[in-house]
């Protein structure tokens, strides 16, 4: 049987998680996905990447109006340069191709909300985020 995330999260802590979810940014896809959470509460990106093998240029990260990764190469499976990135868990890579912009998480402030931007141009690769709503 399972419980209400709520009912089973720590209660304190630099980020308590209220909800978890997911979604993809589709292939011919231009503009902003924004995760906006509930009153009172933050959003923690957690995820975000491509296919195996796959990448994705022009994407960019912002929580409020702070830009924190601007116009990057997102290359889940090779973040090996400083002109790509990925967020979370990271995939396997080959012993040349260290990762140099894996973050873990971005976590946003108070009803602040986290927008993904896709620049000029349509997505070539499937987006794949994963982020959390909480204290």
């Amino acid at each position: 049987m399972s419980a209400a995330l709520s009912t089973i999260v720590k209660n304190s802590g630099d980020f308590i998680t209220r909800v978890a979810s997911g979604g993809t940014i589709a292939i011919g896809t231009t503009g902003a996905t924004i995760l906006t959470p509930p009153a009172g509460q933050r959003v923690r990106l957690t995820h975000l990447s491509t296919t195996a093998g796959a990448n994705q240029v022009g994407i960019s990260v912002a929580l409020g109006s702070d830009v924190v990764v601007a116009e990057l190469d997102l290359d889940g499976d090779s973040p090996n340069t400083t002109l790509k990135f990925s967020v979370g868990s990271y995939q396997a890579y080959g012993a040349a191709a260290p990762p140099r912009a894996n973050y873990s998480q971005f976590t946003g402030k108070t009803d602040e909300a986290l927008t993904i931007t896709k620049n000029a141009g349509n997505t070539v690769s499937t987006v794949y985020y994963g982020y959390e709503f909480g204290l």
